[in-house]
């Protein structure tokens, strides 16, 4: 994970978020008050069920003009939480991240929203979790007032447009006894709870993703060989070429850029090469 700049809201959400808010806290007060009065009705009947009304709709957080924002201009078709590219996914997730099954009021809030995979943001993982105060207790709706009075907990989940994930997370390489294999691992700084349970809600430790990031330090490890060729036979024009890769490793449009940052440093790689002129 990777700090991210909140980019201005788009002018859609501008425009309409008083009136989508509105619209979806007075369907969800109704869904909540008659399931009260079915429940304080001994639940005789059918249970009454959630109107596409109570919910938040997807074809409004989710606008064209919405999405582009951030797909496009803030995450750079990446996960918030994981950094794995969504370019192309039809699994491509506009996540709020506090849920808006349970704040109704911040369905359409443009600083709640962010970019994530599929995998991040649905079961067993995100999905509609939210850790918060200092127990990580999970969030749950204030159905009495849905659209008010719940929104001010303490959050334990690190979020990449407010936190910076630096603070929360460490990196830690393991390399395999013959040295041919790096495994990495992500870990929270000092056993803070915000890390923790960020890693554990959102599966930044799952198989599949430390599968993706081996992949990805072998497409460093082929930069830093030729970088490191280049440097022995005086190759300037190859130099160049291995640091122009690594610096795409680490830019904001790389995935997973946070874990190969960390494993350049791992390895005693100068990262201040990449921020200087490479024609010097």
């Amino acid at each position: 994970m990777i700090s991210v700049i909140r980019k201005p809201i788009p002018a859609t959400l501008q425009g309409n978020q008083a009136t989508w808010t509105e619209s979806l806290c007075v369907a969800r007060k109704a869904f909540y008050d008659a399931e009260a009065a079915w429940e304080a009705g001994g639940r005789l009947g059918a249970k009454p069920r959630k109107t596409t009304a109570a919910d938040a709709k997807n074809a409004w957080y989710g606008h064209p003009d919405i999405r582009k924002v951030l797909e496009e201009e803030m995450f750079h078709h990446k996960c918030a939480y994981c950094e794995g590219s969504v370019k192309g996914h039809s699994h491509l997730h506009i996540e709020h991240f506090r849920p808006q099954s349970i704040y109704p009021a911040l369905a359409y809030e443009w600083h709640n929203l962010l970019l994530a995979c599929g995998v991040c943001n649905c079961k067993p993982y995100k999905e509609d979790r939210f850790p918060v105060g200092p127990s990580a207790a999970l969030a749950e709706p204030n159905r009495p007032n849905p659209c008010e009075g719940n929104q001010a907990e303490m959050v334990v989940l690190v979020n990449p447009c407010v936190d910076d994930p630096a603070e929360f997370f460490v990196w830690k390489f393991e390399a395999s006894p013959a040295g041919k294999e790096v495994t990495p691992a992500l870990l929270a700084k000092q056993g803070n709870l915000r890390g923790s349970q960020t890693i554990t809600v959102c599966g930044l430790d799952r198989v599949n993703l430390t599968e993706n990031y081996r992949r990805q330090i072998g497409l460093v490890d082929t930069a830093l060989s030729l970088h490191k060729m280049a440097v022995t036979f005086s190759q300037e024009e190859t130099r160049i070429e291995a640091l122009e890769s690594l610096r795409k490793f680490i830019s904001p449009q790389g995935i997973y850029s946070a874990m190969v940052r960390a494993y350049l440093k791992y390895q005693n790689f100068d990262l201040g090469q990449l921020t200087q002129n490479l024609q010097s």
